[in-house]
């Protein structure tokens, strides 16, 4: 999640598009980031990859 609070930090300050990468077993800890995204309407983009 830190690194989700991250990008959304960079994507404030910068008014770019931030990107943000997580492990899809650990998908559960980034719903509340993601819907805070979503409502804020941040431009954050999440992937997220199967990769050990």
């Amino acid at each position: 999640m830190k690194l989700t609070k991250q990008a959304m930090g960079w994507s404030l300050e910068s008014g770019k598009p931030a990107e943000a990468e997580w492990n899809e077993r650990f998908s559960d800890y980034m719903r509340p980031p993601i819907r805070l995204a979503a409502l804020i309407e941040q431009r954050v983009i999440f992937v997220f990859t199967h990769d050990p």
